[in-house]
């Protein structure tokens, strides 16, 4: 009797130790997980909109919730970044980051802070790279790893009248040069400076010929940068500023060459309604004269010190295909479909009754033109950026003559070259 009364408390006793284990883990299925997605910004609006994404998913993901935390923009953009490092040194501090430029994934990649998402996106039912533009993969992708998503993309580059520039994309430094000397009433919009000519015309898509990354050595004393510098001092350059008619009727008849940002098919159209005429994005200027144009974008990145790894994917998964639903328009997506649809939306079905209407869209011709673009994308580095903004900081006391040619370009040599040192 004593043994049945024995063995009856004893099952008592397992039934509520395994009771409250399956309890408490049904209360740890059930608990709510918050990930933090840390970006920066002074502007509510910009909140608003990842706010809007963050609801959508809160509202459709019982214990998932995307908390959205803001930091400001400091004057000193170094500050900002500090900013960055101390939220993101804690450990399950932050989630994800959204980037507002995609070249800053390269500044946390390089110090190993961000998960590769080549094995998320490999095991998901939802989405595979395939659906995404080939050209814009490759940006994210470094090292055999795959960093970033985001839904659309902008490109960066060099255009104007084709009828002006010519229709072929690609030149060199002595081409750009030559075009100048040949088009001393070519307008900017904020006035064409010579150290702003020099900084994002000629620079961003030709600086390896003076510097060798590889090797790690800078030449900005060497011949080839000094006869640039006064190869553009001597330019007829018009410092006249012409925002206020940019856009205007009356900008139809300018000489122009201007970087080019497209991102929203509609504003590239309304551009080209300025022109009156058929584009071309030409591309910075190269060493061997091959088009470069360069891709931005916004984009999510996945901390490795976070603690919701696999939660954190699925916002970025959710984003990267529900944005298109409430930010709908003509964009440069990065999903080959949307794209598509965007182009065709676009492209000319009756030019006549279109210019009836003063409706511009894009010829057969300049959207071939643009897929060519798509598809040669590339992405400045960081390690770039960083060494024209060190010839952006120094240049100008050249161009003003306050500073000889040798003294500027021995200030420019030996920053550009600590750097490359670091």
């Amino acid at each position: 009797m004593r043994k049945q009364t024995c063995l009856i408390i004893f099952l008592l006793i397992a039934c509520i130790i395994l009771g409250s284990c399956n309890a408490a883990h049904a209360n740890l299925d059930d608990q709510d997980v918050t990930i933090k997605i840390l970006t920066t910004g002074n502007d509510a609006g910009i909140k608003t909109v990842l706010d809007l994404m963050a609801d959508v998913f809160n509202s459709e993901h019982e214990h998932v919730k995307a908390e959205i935390v803001m930091i400001p923009e400091f004057r000193n953009i170094d500050d900002t970044y500090d900013t960055i490092n101390t939220k993101i040194s804690v450990k399950g501090e932050i989630d994800l980051l959204w980037l507002w430029d995609s070249t800053d994934l390269w500044r946390y990649q390089e110090r190993d802070l961000l998960e590769d998402l080549t094995p998320y996106v490999e095991k998901s039912v939802d989405y595979s790279l395939d659906r995404m533009v080939p050209g814009v993969v490759k940006c994210f992708q470094k090292d055999g790893g795959f960093y970033g998503l985001s839904p659309y993309f902008s490109i960066d580059s060099l255009g104007g009248k084709a009828s002006q520039i010519g229709e072929k994309a690609g030149w060199t430094t002595e081409e750009l040069l030559r075009w100048f000397q040949e088009h001393p009433d070519c307008k900017g919009e904020m006035g064409l400076y010579p150290d702003f000519v020099l900084n994002y015309f000629f620079l961003p898509g030709n600086l390896e010929r003076y510097v060798d990354f590889e090797q790690r050595k800078a030449y900005f004393d060497g011949e080839d940068f000094r006869s640039l510098l006064q190869s553009i001092k001597a330019l007829p350059l018009d410092k006249t500023m012409y925002a206020e008619t940019w856009y205007d009727d009356q900008a139809r008849d300018y000489v122009r060459l201007e970087l080019i940002q497209v991102n929203n098919l509609e504003s590239y159209c309304n551009l080209l309604k300025v022109y009156g005429e058929e584009a071309c994005i030409k591309g910075f200027p190269t060493i061997d004269g091959l088009p470069r144009h360069y891709m931005s974008a916004p984009c999510l990145a996945m901390l490795k010190n976070g603690d919701h790894k696999e939660e954190a994917y699925q916002f970025m998964e959710f984003v990267q295909l529900r944005f298109p639903e409430y930010f709908q328009g003509n964009s440069l997506w990065t999903d080959r479909e949307l794209l598509e649809q965007s182009l065709s939306n676009v492209t000319s079905k009756d030019p006549k009754e279109e210019a009836d209407k003063g409706i511009r869209r894009l010829s057969d011709k300049e959207v071939e033109a643009l897929r060519t673009v798509i598809n040669t994308l590339e992405v400045q580095s960081l390690e770039s950026k960083k060494i024209i903004q060190i010839v952006i900081e120094e240049i100008w006391p050249y161009f003003s003559g306050e500073k000889s040619l040798d003294d500027v370009c021995a200030i420019i040599q030996g920053r550009a070259q600590l750097l490359l040192d670091e």
